[in-house]
């Protein structure tokens, strides 16, 4: 296998777009739906726009989020090296030290990569914010949410063959 590329599953992708769906049909619920009056809450009349102009913001930023993600693939290996595209980073295979494959973070299921490479400093403009904060012990972190279950194992293989 010299070079293979992951590209979003749609079928991650659809069920994204309906949880997306699910708070904006909420959001635009709250906005468009009479305040119950016989709320604990004083200011109910208010905040319940407000909240759902919020929520259908939040909601139209993860469509948008969700398109620009399915242009493109997530990740492309050769040879020489990882493209990872969601944040435009190209990674030699000489500069990555260690990986590290994360299943749980926070609690939460995640499928994620951390990258340590021998000079992070050369890669720090494409940290995740978390990492910033100290949150995560990894020089990049790549994530794979859309990527199918079977490309995600497979992309863990063969970076683990790659690099130990």
């Amino acid at each position: 296998m010299n070079s293979f590329t992951i590209k979003p599953d749609k079928g991650r992708a659809v069920l994204f777009f309906f949880l997306i769906s699910i708070f904006m049909a909420v959001g635009i619920g709250l906005l468009f739906l009479p305040p119950n009056k016989t709320s604990i809450i004083p200011l109910n009349q208010f905040l319940q726009p407000v909240i759902g102009c919020i929520s259908a913001l939040f909601g139209l930023v993860g469509y948008v989020t969700l398109f620009v993600r399915m242009q493109k693939p997530i990740i492309a290996f050769d040879e020489q090296e990882i493209r990872y595209y969601r944040n435009g980073v190209t990674v030699p295979w000489a500069d990555i030290r260690s990986v590290q494959i994360v299943n749980e973070w926070g609690g939460n299921k995640v499928r994620w990569i951390y990258i340590n490479v021998h000079n992070p400093e050369k890669y720090s403009a494409f940290e995740k914010l978390n990492k910033r904060y100290g949150m995560i012990e990894a020089d990049l972190v790549f994530d794979f949410s859309l990527a199918s279950q079977s490309d995600y194992e497979q992309v863990c293989k063969w970076v683990q063959e790659r690099v130990h």
